[in-house]
C-alpha cells in the first residue's frame, strides 16, 4: 500500500515521521514500512510511506476519515494540543491567562514526558500557586488504575530557581514537577487528588 502524506514543512520531524509510519503500519496491518521524504522550498513536506502487507493476507478495511484524523493529530504540536485542552478545560479567558503567563517557560523535557492534556492541570495548579502567593504544593493522585495501587506524587514550586536531585525537571519561572510511582497495599486508605500547600 502506497500512502502520500502532506504536512506543513515546519512540522516535519523524525518523531512525526515515525508516528505517521506507525499509524499507517498498524491501520494496514503491515509487516514492514519504507519511506521517502521531500522537504524543499514548498510550504508542504511530502512523506511517501509504503506499507508492505503480510504475505498471503489481504489488506484490512480502513476508514480513511478516521485514519486521516489520527495522522493529523500525530502531526500537531504539543503547544497546539496544550492550547486546545486549556480552552476546553478552562474557557477562553482563563486559558489565555494561563498560556500567556506560563506557556513560554515550559521545558522541552517536560513536553516529552507529560501529555498536553495532563499538563493543563499542572499549569493550572502552578498559576493558582502564583496568584495565591503560596510557593509550594504537593499532590498525591492515583493517575491510572486506583485498584492497582499506583500513585503519583507531584511537587509544585514557584518563585526562585529550585532543584531536587530526584526531580525529573526544574525551571525558574513556573515550577517543577516530580512524578513517581508509589505502590500501596491498600489504596483505599488515601484520598485521590489531595493537595497540600505550604
Amino acid at each position: 500500500m502506497s500512502c502520500l502524506v502532506f504536512l506543513p514543512r515546519d512540522r516535519y520531524t523524525t518523531a512525526v515521521r515515525l508516528r505517521v509510519q506507525e499509524i499507517l503500519r498498524t491501520a494496514l496491518d503491515g509487516a514492514s514500512v519504507d519511506y521517502s521524504a521531500m522537504v524543499g522550498e514548498s510550504a508542504l513536506a511530502r512523506l511517501h510511506v509504503v506499507v508492505r502487507g503480510r504475505r498471503g493476507e489481504s489488506l484490512p478495511d480502513v476508514d480513511a476519515a478516521t485514519l486521516e484524523r489520527r495522522i493529523a493529530a500525530a502531526v500537531r504540536s504539543w503547544d497546539e494540543d496544550l492550547e486546545e485542552e486549556a480552552l476546553r478545560v478552562l474557557g477562553s479567558d482563563r486559558a489565555k491567562l494561563l498560556l500567556d503567563r506560563l506557556a513560554t517557560g515550559i521545558p522541552e523535557a517536560y513536553k516529552t514526558d507529560v501529555p498536553a492534556t495532563d499538563a493543563v492541570d499542572d499549569l493550572r495548579r502552578v498559576l493558582e500557586l502564583a496568584e495565591s502567593g503560596d510557593g509550594f504544593a504537593v499532590q498525591l493522585r492515583d493517575d491510572h488504575d486506583p485498584a492497582a495501587g499506583d500513585w503519583r506524587l507531584r511537587v509544585y514550586r514557584t518563585g526562585r530557581r529550585s532543584s531536587c536531585p530526584m526531580c525529573c525537571l526544574s525551571c525558574s519561572t513556573w515550577a517543577w514537577r516530580w512524578s513517581t510511582s508509589i505502590r500501596t497495599s491498600s489504596p483505599a486508605r488515601s484520598r485521590s487528588g489531595s493537595t497540600t500547600s505550604a
